[in-house]
Order: structure tokens, then sequence, then C-alpha cells
């Protein structure tokens, strides 16, 4: 049976299998394993931007959970609902049977009938100004919160997926306040310790040359300082 990697190699067209992708798809192969084992896996993947952390699992891995089991209730939730749009768009035109993934605006209310067996959560916060805003921050984490415990039903996957933003960001609340899950964190820097880039496909010394240290730091390295 074809494997996630397998998946991605077959509906990404002259797709550049770095190494940290390599070792992405790897560990989404055993979150699946571990969901049809039912034990209730738990993930968060922290990548630079553009790295095809959504290409890979928001909207093919729900196809490749579906291609294995077609009944699975799959929910992506994205920063809006445009953005939705346009990942259920994407998703159709690899996986265009009928299915049960839904792809939401974070903060929709129109959710308290639904339940689901994998919940992925993609890039909640998609600009400086709301990671530093409490209100926005404490109403997506609330909604995040409100997913895990009614909205995934039990033994179900949940994966946290984004560039980080800031401490007290989506991965920041899943790690620090719903603490009583047992998360596995897959952490891909741009430049490892060996100031070795994480894929040749983008110039990241020059790009940390010309932003700010913080948000390199953040959304780059995946290591916020504050």
């Amino acid at each position: 049976m074809d494997t996630f990697n397998d998946f991605m190699k077959k509906t990404f067209e002259n797709l550049e299998c770095d190494s940290y992708l390599e070792d992405l798809f790897s560990n989404i192969e055993l979150f699946t394993n571990d969901f049809i084992e039912r034990k209730s896996p738990r993930l968060i993947v922290n990548m630079p931007p553009r790295s095809l952390k959504s290409e890979s699992i928001s909207i093919r891995l729900p196809a490749y959970l579906h291609s294995k089991n077609p009944k699975l209730n799959i929910g992506v939730f994205v920063a809006n609902q445009d953005l939705a749009n346009h990942f259920s768009c994407k998703n159709s035109c690899i996986y265009n049977k009928p299915n049960n993934i839904k792809y939401i605006g974070i903060s929709n209310e129109s959710i308290d009938d639904l339940k689901f067996d994998i919940i992925i959560i993609d890039d909640t916060i998609r600009s400086s100004k709301e990671s530093e805003s409490l209100k926005f921050k404490f109403k997506t984490h609330t909604f995040i919160k409100k997913l895990l415990e009614k909205h995934l039903n039990p033994y179900g996957g949940f994966i946290n997926v984004q560039s980080r933003w800031c401490k007290d960001d989506t991965t920041g609340f899943l790690i620090d306040v719903c603490n009583n899950h047992d998360w596995k964190v897959l952490k891909y820097p741009a430049l490892n310790s060996n100031d070795e880039p994480l894929t040749n496909l983008f110039k990241y010394k020059k790009i940390k040359k010309n932003i700010n240290y913080k948000y390199f730091q953040a959304l780059y390295q995946q290591d916020p300082i504050l």
C-alpha cells in the first residue's frame, strides 16, 4: 500500500524532496498509523514560510487519509473562509471523490453539530498585528480548545502546523495550556546549528539580514524570543 511519501510524489509534480520533507512525510505516516491504531495522536509541526507545510498537511494529507478510509470526517481549520475555500479547491483537484473533508475558517461559529475524526489547524496567525493582539489570540485559543474538547471524536487525531510568531501562539498555547495531551513536536528551522539551510530553494541567510531578528527567530527558526 502507498505511503504518504508515495502519495506526495504522485500528486505533486516535480517535487524536490529535501531531507526535511522525507522526515516530515515519515512522521506523518507514523501519525497515520497511530490514528489507525486508535492512539489519539497529537502532532505539532513548526516550519518556515513556503516550506510546503500547507500543501502537504492541509491539502494532501486529508486526501491521503480519505483514500484509506472514505468514512473519515476530517476538519481543516485555517485563518479565514476565503483561504479555506482556496484549500478546498486545491484538495478537490487531487481527490475528487465524494468525501467528508471540510475546510473551515478559524473561529467559525457554525460548527456546533460537527464532529471530526481528524482535526488539522493551519497557521492561525497571519500577521504581526494578530501575533501581538491578546484579544485575537484569546479568541483563537478558546476556539481551538473547544475543538479539542467538543468536536474531536474519541481516539481522534489532531495536528497543528504553523510558522511560529511568538511564545504564546497556537503552538505555545497547546504545549503550555492543553498540556494534558502528549504533543509530539517537529521543528524545522531554516538554518541549522551549522548555519546550513533547510532547503536550497530559498536564500535564508539573505532573508535573515533583511528582516527583524525577532521575526526571523520566530517565523524561520521556529524559536520565538517573545
